[in-house]
């Protein structure tokens, strides 16, 4: 789930606007402390009712983000899967090479020894 920056800012940016008009019409200090608190605490709440396109939009950032995650995971599942072909054609052809390799030996060898009886 993403932080709801942009819902905080709203809601405290709002209050922020509204002790500070309190404070300067001539209210007390602690008078537009609560009323920031009181208008930031309330907004925090209130604002998703009255503008839910704020979860809306949180929401999808929320499935964007999975959706690219999971994307992600796929792909380097698919580059892993890519890296053991690969690693196991490798493999293959050594043995591939090995096995001409031995059967070249044995074969020279036997050559070799039917040359000698004969």
């Amino acid at each position: 789930m993403s932080f709801p920056f942009r819902l905080i800012f709203l809601s405290y940016g709002g209050s922020a606007l509204l002790a500070w008009l309190s404070w300067a019409t001539g209210g007390t200090a602690l008078g537009a402390g609560l009323v920031f608190w009181a208008c930031g605490t309330v907004g925090m709440f209130a604002l998703p009712v009255l503008m839910p396109s704020l979860r809306r939009r949180a929401l999808i950032t929320e499935a964007e983000e999975a959706a690219e995650a999971r994307a992600r995971e796929a792909a380097l599942d698919r580059w892993e899967a890519d890296l053991a072909a690969e690693r196991t054609e490798r493999e293959l052809a050594r043995w591939d090479a090995d096995l001409a390799a031995e059967q070249e030996a044995a074969a020279a060898a036997r050559g070799e020894g039917s040359r000698q009886t004969g």
